[in-house]
């Protein structure tokens, strides 16, 4: 079979696209259709889609030194944590927690940890919905998993753009350094200065315009350029 990705939208903040797999023969038509709408297995239930994305959680969350989703914890006085069996294996001056009412609580603000720790407690209350066979709660904490997705979907675009603009505005400032080290009043500036008070002392009838044109001249620079880098010593009488 082949597959290719087929742009589906795009906008100023990203785009999404959808994997398209084509059979090479009538024989391959339905694994092609189960491959590009995701089918799952036959008996695939709301318990087996609630449990794959604990596992993407779970996987999430150890990568960034955080305990599993559902975990019994230990915590000390600093913030520090341990994963327990049992209240029993908890040590003195530790507060006993399950990792999903915690960790939204302990991460950072808006971070992608803090994001994970919300979507933990909106499984472990779609888990609670299911069992007890309350439908409505079920439905409105799955709403709530989806919109937390979001805000991390959203908080991956922003840091990609806002990295981009910390790259630019170092580089600008780097040019703007460079540009500034190696500007006329940098190199020049203090031998022009007193290449100015030099000709006013010996012309002091020439006007700044005239002590500008002719210090260019001699450095081979705009007047302007002269201008902006120097003083005029006729103003400092």
């Amino acid at each position: 079979m082949r597959h290719k990705r087929h742009l589906l939208a795009a906008d100023a903040i990203g785009f999404v696209e959808r994997e398209v797999w084509s059979p090479d023969g009538p024989d391959e038509r339905s694994e092609a259709l189960k491959l590009t709408f995701r089918a799952k297995p036959a008996g695939w239930g709301i318990r087996d889609e609630i449990a794959e994305i604990r596992n993407l959680v779970d996987i999430a969350l150890i990568g960034m030194g955080w305990p599993r989703s559902k975990e019994r914890i230990a915590v000390d006085q600093k913030g520090g944590w341990r994963s327990i069996a049992s209240h029993d294996d908890l040590r003195a001056g530790e507060i006993f927690h399950w990792s999903f009412t915690w960790i939204d609580v302990a991460a950072k603000p808006l971070s992608e940890a803090h994001f994970l720790g919300r979507m933990a407690f909106e499984i472990a209350c779609i888990e609670h919905a299911i069992e007890s066979g309350d439908t409505l709660a079920l439905f409105r904490h799955a709403a709530r998993l989806g919109s937390v997705q979001t805000e991390i979907d959203v908080r991956r675009i922003a840091l990609r753009f806002a990295t981009v603009g910390q790259n630019q505005l170092a580089a600008s400032k780097e040019g703007s350094a460079k540009r500034s080290a190696g500007s006329f009043k940098a190199i020049h500036g203090a031998e022009a200065q007193s290449r100015a008070g030099e000709l006013h002392r010996g012309h002091p009838h020439w006007t700044w315009a005239k002590i500008c044109k002719t210090i260019a001249a001699e450095y081979g620079v705009g007047t302007e350029t002269v201008k902006k880098s120097l003083t005029n010593p006729k103003k400092d009488r």
